[in-house]
């Protein structure tokens, strides 16, 4: 069965080229691209040259989220036409994942798989082609993170901690935002979704190894107020509220004084009710510096 890569290129960059060595002779890779997306390294274009595989580009409309829609669309239409077929969306933006869910439930084979994990599908073919199969041979964030669980303070009392899918989710989310290029920015904002001791083991791994992290050189999210917006949208999804409010929250926050602590909580009860209030509060509180500086 063939399968059809459809590449969400402002997201991954060139990451996709690296999928080229272990294409089947009648798959097929869709780049879509506007003029905001990265520029193709050298290497990767000689990669690109010198490959016998179908490769088509689609330059999308420009607009809000433009190329998201324009890949939806197309993988409709595609899945029209040829509904046998696997699809695999190539983007590290987990908004696609809805869509994903709508078309496995109407047993469709569609999947998302993030620019990282075109490395590991070569991993996969070699390992293969070789006779052994290895679970545990990514070489990325995966590499620090555990499977924790629930785990309990000194008085024993049970904290929500960030499973291993949940706090891989939440570094990609954070590298939406916050470039390589503002490491300290980066190192706070780690340390403050994941605690200090987590949030310094991941920070030391993606500034020991920035070369596996090319695609966040620049912030995938270009402007600052819908920077805020996904980053208060994190937060809100880490601490279970309701991610519905993360426009109105940013934009609230946008229009008070967020030096005083005092007037800031008052402000936010009023606005939300004591419960509700207090809830988004106690989240936001230690992120202020950081969404001021996103």
């Amino acid at each position: 069965m063939n399968t059809v890569y459809l590449i969400d290129s402002e997201n991954v960059n060139d990451a996709w080229v690296e999928l080229l060595p272990v294409l089947d002779h009648e798959d097929q890779i869709i780049v879509f691209y506007t003029d905001k997306s990265p520029h193709m390294c050298y290497q990767n274009v000689i990669a690109l040259l010198n490959n016998d595989k179908k490769v088509e580009f689609i330059k999308c409309f420009e607009g809000n989220n433009a190329l998201d829609f324009q890949l939806v669309t197309e993988l409709g239409y595609l899945l029209c036409s040829a509904p046998k077929q696997t699809y695999i969306i190539v983007s590290n933006d987990t908004g696609f994942d809805a869509i994903v869910k709508y078309w496995q439930k109407k047993e469709y084979d569609v999947s998302r798989i993030r620019g990282k994990d075109c490395r590991k599908e070569v991993r996969k073919v070699v390992s293969c082609e070789e006779g052994t199969v290895s679970e545990n041979e990514d070489e990325n964030i995966c590499e620090f993170q555990e499977d924790v669980g629930e785990s309990k303070t000194e008085s024993g009392q049970e904290t929500n901690v960030l499973s291993f899918t949940d706090e891989e989710e939440c570094v990609e989310e954070i590298l939406k935002v916050i470039s390589l290029k503002n490491m300290t920015l980066l190192h706070n904002a780690l340390t403050c979704m994941l605690g200090q001791k987590k949030g310094d083991e991941v920070y030391s791994q993606i500034k020991k190894n920035k070369s596996l992290y090319t695609e966040y050189r620049e912030p995938a999210v270009l402007k600052k107020k819908e920077r805020e917006r996904c980053y208060i949208r994190l937060v809100l999804k880490q601490n279970e509220l309701n991610e519905m409010q993360a426009a109105e929250l940013q934009k609230w926050l946008g229009s008070v004084s967020k030096k005083n602590l005092n007037e800031l909580h008052a402000g936010i009860v009023k606005k939300y009710g004591h419960v509700e209030g207090a809830k988004y509060y106690s989240a936001l509180k230690k992120h202020l510096k950081i969404i001021n500086k996103l």
